[in-house]
């Protein structure tokens, strides 16, 4: 077997460092964690930042979901909770970041509304959450899975198509 088709990973060089896990730094995670009283559980890690780490949980504010690995029956448990949980983005920030400027941001582009509140990540929750690392001002935004894909792509046809009869 030709071991050149396979692609050097380099994972340790493609995470966050380890070091930045400890006082004042990031908050440790696990697969199946829960944040604000079990209403987010965690699922898998999405990224990292300098002063942040990002990780897709179901918010499940009136339901509790098992934890589990297995996409099937992780569709058939949401099934059965109905449409009260939802897949989110939890962005964890360091325990020494400033208050979060990206929060003052979001808060004034959502109020003011308009076209350009559509394109914007949709903050739904903060929170702080206390670990052993000191206390981390947390953002919940609503996330965009690929089984929402269609329904996003036809918005932006339909707005677009929208704004193209507008200007005739």
């Amino acid at each position: 077997m030709d071991l050149s088709l396979f692609c050097q990973s380099n994972i340790l060089y493609t995470q966050e460092s380890l070091s930045r896990y400890c006082l004042g730094g990031y908050h440790p995670v696990n697969l199946g964690d829960t944040f604000e009283n079990g209403r987010y559980k965690i699922y898998h890690k999405l990224g990292w930042g300098g002063y942040s780490t990002v990780w897709l949980a179901m918010d499940n504010s009136s339901v509790s979901l098992p934890f589990s690995s297995s996409p099937r029956s992780l569709d058939l448990t949401l099934e059965r909770a109905g449409s009260r949980s939802q897949w989110v983005s939890i962005k964890i920030l360091t325990a020494n970041s400033p208050t979060s400027r990206e929060l003052r941001i979001l808060d004034i582009l959502q109020t003011r509304g308009g076209l350009s509140s559509n394109y914007i990540v949709q903050l739904l929750d903060t929170f702080t959450h206390t670990g052993p690392n000191g206390a981390h001002q947390c953002l919940s935004f609503l996330s965009c899975l690929a089984h929402q894909w269609p329904r996003f792509l036809q918005t932006i046809v339909l707005t677009a198509i929208n704004s193209s009869r507008k200007s005739c």
